[in-house]
């Protein structure tokens, strides 16, 4: 005879099993193909490798971004135009790739309070201001082209600079 406890026992793990499993993955922003933001959700970590997005649009991380040996432009028609923020609880690891206005004009980049950003062996170019105002931040072999950077000292207990070329706002 069929033992109906265990069955229901099984079942029950089961159902567990599946509820639980939604929860404990990540979802894949991609870029938009056409004009529009770029949106990473919080809660989401999207990685982005080997490969190259031309952005029409702002590009916004609350969530956990990962660029490995990519080239992201971002298309302004005017200076300003177009933003890169990283919020409060958002993340940024850049990593031997490029970040770059695709035209003459320069991009905004906001690095907000409780963000984190990591840079290895990547370059920033063309930005009207780069402004860091979180505590969590390391570039390394880092290289700011055409670019300002602004770091907060208000915000930030130490501050790590390695191999990092252009002339530094603090």
């Amino acid at each position: 005879m069929i033992d109906v406890r265990r069955i229901s026992i099984l079942l029950v793990t089961l159902f567990i099993l599946q509820l639980a499993g939604p929860m404990n993955s990540s979802a894949q922003t991609n870029p938009p193909q056409n004009a529009g933001d770029w949106t990473i959700p919080s809660n989401d970590v999207t990685y982005y490798n080997n490969s190259q997005a031309l952005i029409q649009g702002d590009i916004h991380v609350y969530g956990t971004l990962i660029v490995q040996n990519s080239n992201v432009f971002v298309w302004g028609a005017n200076n300003g135009d177009r933003n890169f923020h990283i919020y409060s609880g958002g993340e940024l690891f850049f990593n031997d790739s490029v970040l770059s206005s695709y035209s003459s004009s320069c991009v905004d980049f906001i690095a907000h309070s409780g963000s984190k950003i990591y840079s290895d062996g990547s370059r920033f170019d063309t930005f009207c201001d780069i402004e860091v105002n979180s505590k969590n931040v390391y570039f390394n072999n880092t290289i700011f082209e055409k670019s300002r950077l602004n770091i907060d000292i208000d915000e930030v207990d130490s501050i790590l600079i390695d191999e990092a070329r252009t002339p530094l706002v603090i």
